[in-house]
């Protein structure tokens, strides 16, 4: 063996053996955040004072249209924790998430009389709100929508237990202070991480952590598990699992993710992945119809919901789209000599090179997951049993979706 080979064997070793401690390390932070704790402290309330809906996450990419749905779906008032130096801040925040995103005149005439800010934080104690704001909500909600966390691709679980795993367990606390609540908690199927399985059921929660190896999917997943096991201890509740949220289908929507990083570099270069990979790319609008519409069934409570399209379909399939929407046309590569051409082609002008080094090291894991799919039974019966929630459009029309947001972003 040669010196430069030698010593590239050592390095590789090095690296392997770094990450498989942190992994480990990880892991063991992970099973002591799964459980969870309940002090029951309930109390007989007077119905008088019932006030409304909790919803954290509010100004966050799924947070505008769940508002929405809440307002059509509901005559109850929304109380939304929100982030802020001041409540005048919060609430301006809140104001320009939704403005921008809901364009019904019906839902903003709604909102200014129905929608209020709780400046609040989930990284801190109690929410970040003082104890009388703790109080009422303890005793004036009886449904909270468990939206908030801190969505980073690039974040160790350190840096983002405090927003998705410790704030999960103060929602919690919440939950079982005062008046009895319903927690409508929403997950992701990144909780399963890099899984191979053919089929990932609704009743299955990756209890052995399986391929959790990146912050995100890992806090998720804690957080997750706290979850079912505060229901366990009596609280009432669901869990919705989200795929690939996308922009709604009229092209609104405030979150530049992973997948519409890509979509936006794969036009400019004109490249294309062969992959039949299972690719589930689920409107903004719809994911939150939808799950509130279920939400409002007392009969599924205790249910995981896969909230993910009724068919297959795969970034070709999305690819020959876009190729007809533009008039233009791709340069196919498989998965293995698609990453080298993105390495190659991508510069700090793309709105994915913050993310090629996450892209660089799923490659292997992306494809070993080809044959996955997601079972969604749950979520099937339940949307397809009321008239107000929204069957699967077209890819093509969830496609038209995406090309508004990202023409309207410069990003085509």
């Amino acid at each position: 063996v040669t010196a430069p080979a030698a010593a590239t064997r050592a390095m590789a070793e090095f690296f392997t053996h770094a990450y498989e401690a942190r992994l480990a390390a990880e892991q063991e932070k992970m099973l002591a955040d799964r459980s969870y704790k309940a002090v029951d402290r309930r109390t007989t309330t007077p119905a008088g004072q019932k006030f409304g809906t909790l919803l954290t996450g509010g100004t966050g990419f799924l947070g505008p249209f769940l508002i929405d749905a809440l307002l059509k779906q509901s005559d109850e008032d929304l109380h939304v924790l929100v982030r802020g130096r001041s409540l005048q801040q919060a609430r301006a925040r809140l104001d320009k998430a939704f403005l921008e995103n809901v364009v019904d005149p019906k839902s903003r005439e709604a909102y200014q009389t129905r929608v209020h800010a709780i400046l609040g934080d989930l990284e801190q104690p109690r929410l970040g709100v003082d104890d009388a704001t703790w109080m009422r909500l303890a005793d004036g909600v009886d449904t909270v929508y468990h939206n908030g966390a801190l969505v980073n691709y690039l974040l160790t679980y350190d840096h983002m237990r405090a927003a998705n795993v410790q704030g999960t367990a103060e929602v919690l606390d919440l939950c079982f202070t005062g008046r009895d609540k319903v927690l409508n908690y929403i997950s992701t199927t990144f909780i399963f991480g890099w899984a191979v399985k053919d089929f990932l059921y609704e009743s299955d929660n990756n209890d052995g952590m399986d391929r959790l190896d990146f912050g995100y999917s890992q806090t998720k997943w804690a957080a997750e598990q706290k979850v079912f096991s505060a229901m366990k201890q009596g609280l009432k509740g669901r869990v919705f699992r989200p795929s690939l949220i996308t922009p709604a289908l009229n092209g609104h929507g405030g979150n530049l993710d992973i997948a519409l990083r890509l979509l936006s570099f794969i036009v400019k270069h004109g490249l294309g992945v062969r992959a039949g990979n299972q690719v589930s790319f689920m409107p903004a609008d719809i994911s939150a119809d939808n799950m509130i519409a279920i939400a409002r069934q007392e009969d599924t409570l205790g249910q995981t919901f896969h909230v993910v399209r009724d068919e297959h379909e795969t970034m070709p399939m999305i690819t020959d789209i876009i190729a007809k929407r533009l008039g233009t046309c791709f340069e196919m590569y498989d998965l293995t000599s698609f990453v080298p051409q993105v390495i190659r082609r991508c510069t700090r002008a793309d709105p994915l090179y913050p993310l090629l080094d996450f892209l660089v090291g799923s490659v292997d894991n992306i494809s070993r997951m080809e044959f996955k799919r997601y079972e969604s039974s749950n979520y099937q019966t339940a949307r397809d049993r009321v008239l107000i929630a929204r069957a699967d459009p077209p890819l093509e029309v969830v496609v038209d979706g995406i090309l508004r947001f990202l023409k309207v972003r410069n990003l085509l």
